[in-house]
């Protein structure tokens, strides 16, 4: 029995201590590491300022930078690209072939038309052209006509579309490549001015070309000139599309990136000052180039882990469960909070890049863990100190305050208040509804003290998708986890109380007075557990299938002490293949501890002084025991005292409160004395309420055959 004060068993007793090092070293562990990539990814350190500040207002205070770093201002590298970009000309490649076409076309038509085959210059010209040529009054002017052909061909003949889509863009030069035309490959910058021949110039730079001639020509001469000119160019020079991209990539990745250094301790902005932009932008490089400080690491680590391990040992010390049980818990909640770390990380930083909030609580996922274990084990106290395990977690993230720690603890305690109230898979549903109307409240009442309502419909819908993913998750999980460990949830718990069951099924038609008896123990113990605060659904079903075992044999069990020993190990054998959890078989199994069956131990003593089992016999209180553990848990210890009291409150005649309130204390006291609630947990402040409790329950139980005396008239007889 575990008195006011102090631990009965140590957590090291209860759980190798090395499992709760690693635990609450993964733990410590996966926080730091939270926090430490959150700081990279959203630079939260400096986020707060920068949303917050706007160019103009006044500082409130000094902003310092917290650690030395070269930041790349990748604003200002895209920049000095762009400008690089911007620097590079449109290129315009000669193409060779089209300019031998033309040269050489020509040279086979001055030849046709020199040695007089007409036919083959209408071939190559047209008929009408080739007889335009027939009117030339100088042959003379074909050589005149080879040397534009020749200087055209020289200086590029362009497309006018391409030249005009290079000067839309706003360029005035271009870079000219690949001219062969002295055999030499060459490159130079040509300026897109009135010089350049184009398919809309080309008649201005001919009439130009034939004014600057010695000889005079007549006019018609010119324009036959132009028409035969005509009849043989095509652009030779072309837009490289291709050429001009690789030089615009080269001129890019050639841009060093700008680089700023920062010393730790430098200011970036002074109290009392007007904040510029350039300050701001300051802080924005700051903000993207955050780098780990392994002493804040190591520091925070060092505090977290203090922490954690004190919850740890609370957790631990404060549950009921085996120590299977417990590793079980452990584990499982360690690696849930783990868990909850990663989504906290994609969460965290998909609000602040897509929404940009300030006030990132609604989107830690700080319900889902205390509602899964205190849905798993049925115990309150689990869900609220995990509950400040994973509070304490989140107060270690950037962008977070004190004020992060009491709202995720504010929340895990409305998911775990609102589980009492649901014993069926189908009330998850009205769970998901409250949950959800709490949450968005305590989101208001945060809001309005920290940041205000701007956001309001982000951060509300945020909490309510962090809600519904957790309870759908914890619907899809915790079956198979409650099927796993064989876990006494309030839905198992439900189902083996008010259910068919086999076992029951067959007390019932087997030992019906059994059946009532249990059912009577279930009653009392239900109302005395919930009356210490112990977990009620464990100690009714507990109550209801503790003498499942007297199944076997029920005739007997009046007489035959081998039978009345065996049925609390037949009765644990047969919960195990059922399947029923640990909780309920630890109660079939100890609830009567390792106490004297004392109806045949006080008839072998009487044997003993009539003479009857002769002089040299001795007996001995241990061959009247029953062969289990005395009650290790609260639930265990309330079904042994509520069934030893229902029992012998059957054999009362003419039942009052005040036989009721004799024979508890003396069964309570017995089993005090003899030991059996040593390891129990309750403290005698537990008892003195058991107590009570059971007067109450049983008088109700009897209220048929009780007299119950009128106290006036017993406080009038006294005085008299």
């Amino acid at each position: 029995m575990k008195n006011n004060s102090g631990f009965h068993k140590t957590a090291f007793q209860k759980v190798p201590g090395y499992i709760i090092l690693i635990c609450v070293f993964l733990l410590a562990a996966s926080s730091v590491a939270l926090a430490g990539f959150l700081k990279v990814k959203t630079g939260a350190e400096y986020r707060r300022y920068i949303v917050s500040l706007r160019p103009g207002h006044i500082a409130e205070e000094n902003i310092i930078a917290k650690t030395t770093v070269d930041v790349i201002d990748e604003a200002m590298t895209e920049v000095n690209r762009k400008a690089a970009e911007d620097a590079v000309l449109p290129v315009f490649s000669y193409s060779l072939e089209k300019t031998m076409k033309m040269i050489g076309g020509y040279d086979e038509m001055r030849s046709a038309l020199i040695s007089g085959n007409y036919e083959r210059v209408a071939e190559i010209v047209g008929q009408e052209t080739a007889d335009k040529l027939a009117g030339l009054s100088d042959n003379s002017l074909l050589s005149v006509i080879y040397e534009l052909l020749e200087n055209i061909c020289r200086v590029g003949y362009f497309d006018s579309d391409d030249v005009a889509s290079v000067m839309a863009g706003g360029h005035r030069e271009i870079t000219l490549t690949n001219n062969f035309f002295d055999g030499v490959a060459r490159e130079s910058v040509v300026a897109l001015d009135s010089n350049i021949v184009t398919t809309k110039t080309v008649t201005v730079f001919v009439v130009n070309i034939l004014n600057q001639f010695d000889q005079d020509i007549d006019l018609k001469d010119i324009y036959i000139i132009r028409d035969v000119l005509l009849s043989f160019l095509e652009p030779n020079v072309y837009m490289d599309q291709i050429l001009y991209r690789q030089r615009i990539e080269s001129a890019r990745n050639a841009v060093e990136p700008t680089v700023i250094h920062f010393n730790r301790g430098d200011m970036i902005l002074e109290r009392d000052t007007v904040v510029t932009e350039e300050q701001i932008h300051m802080l924005s490089l700051l903000g993207n180039q955050t780098t780990l400080s392994l002493e804040e690491s190591v520091s925070d680590f060092v505090f977290q882990f203090a922490i954690i391990f004190l919850l740890m040992l609370l957790f631990i010390d404060s549950t009921n469960g085996d120590r299977t049980r417990l590793l079980v818990y452990c584990f499982s909640m360690t690696v849930l909070i783990m868990l909850s770390c990663v989504v906290t990380y994609f969460n965290v930083t998909y609000a602040i890049t897509r929404f940009d909030v300030v006030f990132i609580e609604p989107f830690l996922p700080v319900l889902f863990v205390p509602v899964f274990l205190t849905m798993a084990s049925g115990q309150k106290i689990m869900g609220m100190i995990s509950s400040l395990i994973i509070s304490t977690v989140m107060l270690f993230m950037p962008d977070t305050s004190i004020m992060t720690f009491f709202y995720s603890v504010a929340c895990g305690a409305a998911g775990v208040f609102l589980v009492r109230f649901f014993n069926r898979r189908l009330d998850s549903f009205f769970q998901w509804i409250f949950s959800i109307a709490a949450v968005c409240a305590i989101d208001a009442f945060f809001m309005f003290r920290e940041i205000g309502f701007d956001d309001w419909l982000v951060l509300f819908g945020g909490s309510a998708l962090i809600i519904t993913a957790s309870i759908l998750l914890i619907l899809i999980l915790l079956p198979i986890y409650e099927k796993v460990f064989r876990l006494p949830t309030n839905f198992r718990l439900n189902e083996l109380a008010f259910s068919e069951n086999p076992l029951l099924t067959r007390l019932e038609q087997a030992a019906p007075g059994t059946y009532s008896h249990s059912k009577n123990v279930a009653d009392l113990a239900r109302a005395a557990a919930e009356a210490v605060g112990a977990n009620e659904m464990i100690a009714y079903v507990g109550g209801l299938y503790h003498d499942i075992g007297k199944t076997e044999h029920p005739e007997y069990f009046v007489e035959n002490q081998a039978i009345i020993k065996n049925h609390v190990r037949a009765g644990a054998q047969r919960g195990r293949e059922a399947g029923l959890p640990s909780e309920i078989i630890d109660i079939i199994a100890n609830h009567h501890g390792n106490d004297v069956i004392s109806y045949f131990f006080y008839e072998a003593k009487k044997d003993l002084e009539n003479n009857e089992l002769g002089h040299n016999t001795e007996v001995r209180s241990e061959d009247f025991r029953y062969q289990a553990e005395i009650p290790s848990s609260r639930e265990c210890a309330i079904v042994m005292i509520c069934d030893g009291i229902e029992a012998a409150a059957r054999t009362i005649n003419a039942p009052t409160p005040a036989k009721f309130s004799k024979l508890i204390n003396q069964i309570i006291l017995s089993k005090i004395e003899r030991g059996q609630l040593n390891d129990s947990k309750l403290t005698m402040e537990d008892i003195d309420i058991i107590s009570k409790s059971v007067l109450k329950t049983l008088s109700a139980q009897y209220h048929s055959r009780i007299e119950y005396p009128d106290e006036n008239k017993e406080n009038k007889e006294k005085k008299e």
